[in-house]
């Protein structure tokens, strides 16, 4: 996925909470690093949740959808992005559910 950020070079947000996701995969994959982790991030403009997301986030379709995906994906929708990049299928189908286009990388 880093290839591809690097040569298609597209305009990437996403809620801080990416950071905190991103840095705890690093201990369940032995092929990434906390290095790699922050080169990614300076391709990321993160922003901070605000209190009426959570609400939002509380009343998105998805019955099987996490906490933190469902704040993913509310921040998507207030954000206003093209499409919605994830690997979860719960929250591509929760996704394709608002109407929102999904980029799942391979």
């Amino acid at each position: 996925m880093i290839a591809e950020i690097n040569r298609s070079q597209p305009h990437l947000m996403a809620a801080l909470l990416l950071e905190t996701e991103l840095r705890r995969m690093v201990h369940r994959c032995p092929q990434l690093s906390q290095d790699m982790v922050s080169s990614l991030l300076t391709k990321v403009s993160l922003y901070l949740i605000e209190p009426a997301q959570f609400t939002h986030a509380g009343l998105l379709p998805g019955q099987n959808l996490r906490p933190l995906d469902v704040l993913h994906l509310a921040a998507a929708t207030d954000l206003g992005v093209d499409a919605l990049v994830t690997y979860d299928l719960r929250l591509q189908s929760a996704a394709h559910e608002i109407g929102m286009p999904v980029v799942a990388p391979s």
